[in-house]
């Protein structure tokens, strides 16, 4: 038994590396993710009671139904409201028709979830999950994408907060005890297909879900899929078995590499990071690795995970103490160090600047297409980023007439905007605007015009402050 569990460790470590796979398009080519708005769902979590509002802080609608939520997502109209037992998927795009008062004008329809009736707002559904479970919502730009699993390994679920799809994996596949692993989940860049590694067998599913799921399986663990390639790793000793397969089954190509920590997929081959440092792409006929360079990173260190940014244009390197930012050929554009421990910021695709170094002491803001300095951050506390990365809300130490406190600022190219002390903030996709509760527990909604703030619209009334999650939508 316990053979068995350490084989099943080695096998999933080895398929983890953090790797986002991006196949085709322009690889030198930056792209931002989507982040138009004009609308803001002001969630009461305690509750399950959600207002909208417009971008000029007037009621809209209100909706109930839900139970009580701990997490919100959203993607253009879409949102995924999570609660202990089920994921509300839908839009408040019915509440257009509500009166000017802001009261509900919705057709709640009935579901049975968990054997309890629950009546949701007209277009919502619910999908019930395992208590315990972990729902992450996956890095993919202009998608609303989450995967639900175990902690420990079990099944795992895939729902499109778009479609309304949910994909159980394992039942797709015919497990009957399933032992998949959500750090293992590997995606094409458009949300369509995805690996994820299955311990019990030692082997890689792969579900793509247009036009309708179906399901493929690889040996060893997924490294990246594409429409063209499902790659997977086999760790042998210090190195590591590669393999190129074609979504036939057919295999492309078989080579020996040092361990790979993440990479890319693009129209010029694949790049790879080594848990070493070292930087190599395989293209062309799939030869051996052409080496492009090294990360130049503190003694002792090892890279832990490798993130695409820019539509997979550029790669953030981060290790316990470092991260840098490299472009596909290799070349550094922007690098830090820090004290072992600290924890970064996680990169989104769609972004085209980064807050580089640790999230509670960022260094600065940098350019993700030449690596230059936007803004000096040292000191920062990082509280939300825009959706392209280029406008950030931190926390920093002020000097007041009684002593020293921290108060919140809006950060990018252009300097910074104090929002005054706060107890949070909730920063909108375009950087412009800020919905803040105050020490005095007063719920604002506040607009950046360059250097200064609009007037204050005041929310408290449409919400509960302490129970507040904010969701900006495009209806």
């Amino acid at each position: 038994m316990l053979a068995s569990a350490i084989v099943i460790t080695v096998f999933v470590v080895g398929g983890v590396v953090g790797w986002r796979a991006f196949g085709g398009g322009d690889s030198n080519s930056l792209a931002a993710a989507d982040s138009t708005w004009n609308q803001i769902a002001l969630v009461n979590r305690t509750r399950g009671m959600v207002t909208t509002v417009d971008a000029n802080g007037a009621a809209i609608a209100e909706f109930a139904g839900f139970s009580r939520i701990q997490e919100v997502h959203t993607e253009g109209d879409r949102v995924a409201l999570v609660g202990p037992n089920d994921i509300y998927v839908g839009s408040f795009a019915s509440g257009a028709e509500s009166t000017s008062s802001g009261s509900a004008s919705t057709s709640p329809v009935t579901s049975s979830i968990n054997r309890a009736e629950v009546s949701l707002p007209a277009g919502f559904t619910a999908v019930a999950y395992p208590r315990g479970s972990t729902v992450s919502r996956l890095p993919i730009a202009n998608r609303l994408v989450l995967a639900v699993g175990q902690p420990l390994g079990g099944n795992a679920l895939l729902i499109d907060g778009q479609s309304g799809l949910v994909v159980d994996i394992g039942g797709l596949a015919a497990q009957a005890n399933p032992l998949l692993f959500l750090d293992t989940i590997q995606f094409d860049p458009q949300g369509n297909l995805f690996a994820i590694a299955d311990a019990a067998n030692f082997q890689t599913i792969v579900v793509t879900t247009l036009p309708e799921p179906t399901v493929e399986f690889f040996p060893d663990a997924p490294l990246a899929v594409s429409e063209a390639l499902v790659v997977t790793s086999q760790v042998v000793g210090q190195r590591a078995d590669v393999a190129f397969f074609r979504h036939d089954g057919t295999t492309v190509r078989s080579i020996s590499m040092a361990i790979p920590a993440g990479g890319v997929l693009t129209d010029r081959g694949l790049v790879v990071v080594s848990v070493d440092g070292d930087i190599s792409r395989v293209a062309g006929d799939l030869s051996t690795p052409s080496g492009l360079g090294s990360i130049d990173q503190p003694d002792g260190s090892f890279v832990a995970r490798v993130d695409p940014a820019g539509s997979g244009a550029r790669l953030v390197v981060s290790g316990d103490s470092f991260q840098t930012v490299i472009d596909l050929d290799g070349n550094t554009l922007a690098s830090a160090t820090f004290d072992i421990g600290a924890t970064v910021v996680d990169p989104q695709p769609g972004w085209i600047c980064l807050p580089l170094g640790p999230s509670d002491n960022v260094e600065s803001l940098v350019a993700l297409d030449d690596g230059s300095v936007r803004a000096d951050l040292t000191g920062l506390t990082l509280v939300g980023v825009s959706a392209d990365g280029c406008t950030l809300l931190g926390e920093v130490d002020a000097v007041t007439s009684v002593g020293t406190t921290t108060e919140n600022v809006m950060v990018d190219a252009a300097g910074t905007v104090s929002l005054g002390p706060t107890r949070s903030a909730v920063l909108s996709p375009d950087g412009t605007t800020v919905v803040r509760v105050t020490r005095t527990s007063s719920v604002q909604l506040v607009s950046r015009d360059e250097e200064a703030l609009s007037n204050p619209v005041d929310l408290t009334d449409l919400t509960q402050p302490a129970a507040l999650a904010v969701a900006y939508l495009d209806q």
